[in-house]
């Protein structure tokens, strides 16, 4: 005889839909260690990455209940999406005050290789870090998704490519357009004035 843990995705909801709320428990326990580490993997964070397994399977429930789950898409599939989509807004949400160094505990001044030639003597730890997020703040959206991915998550780029669905070729590149961009609205602008009127 079949048991409940071994019906199928499908078999599960359909159960679910017949206030059989058992069927979603066992949905959950098979689908949470996937979830966790789809989550872990952007924000590297254990306990930020335990909340957003939860918000996850909570906006899967309300999607069961409300009748809006599209049967004919992957339950796993679906769930990762989930996961990953709350990682990506967590991630945002702390860019708004970000760290100055990435994953490695390096500092992202020196990766872009701009840190020598931005003077931070007048300017204290608070003031850098506000200038950084105001950068950041300046890139288009797709290059800000990239470059938090990769030194605000430590997310490698096959990773960042499988999770955006973006080629890696053209993760690449908007990697090097961010740090370009970010090398213009960081570096200081030269002063032009005429030698006559302002004689060295």
């Amino acid at each position: 005889m079949k048991t409940k843990h071994a019906s199928t995705d499908s078999e599960l909801i359909e159960s679910f839909f017949n206030e059989d709320f058992k069927s979603f428990e066992i949905l959950v326990k098979r689908y949470q260690s996937r979830v966790y580490t789809t989550a872990m993997l952007v924000v590297r964070d254990r306990y930020a990455a335990e909340d957003i397994v939860q918000d996850t399977f909570l906006k899967f429930y309300q999607v069961l209940a409300e009748n809006r789950y599209v049967h004919h898409e992957k339950t796993g599939a679906y769930l990762v999406r989930i996961s990953h989509n709350l990682a990506i807004d967590h991630v945002r949400r702390q860019s708004r005050n970000p760290i100055i160094t990435n994953v490695d505990g390096k500092n992202i001044f020196d990766f872009l290789n701009i840190g020598k030639e931005i003077s931070f003597d007048d300017f204290d730890k608070d003031k850098r870090k506000e200038q950084l997020k105001w950068a950041i703040s300046q890139l288009p959206e797709r290059e800000r998704e990239i470059l938090m991915l990769r030194y605000f998550a430590g997310m490698k780029f096959k990773e960042i490519s499988e999770f955006t669905d973006v080629n890696m070729n053209t993760c690449l590149g908007l990697m090097r357009s961010a740090v370009k961009h970010l090398k213009k609205y960081l570096l200081p602008k030269e002063k032009v004035y005429d030698k006559n009127l302002y004689p060295t």
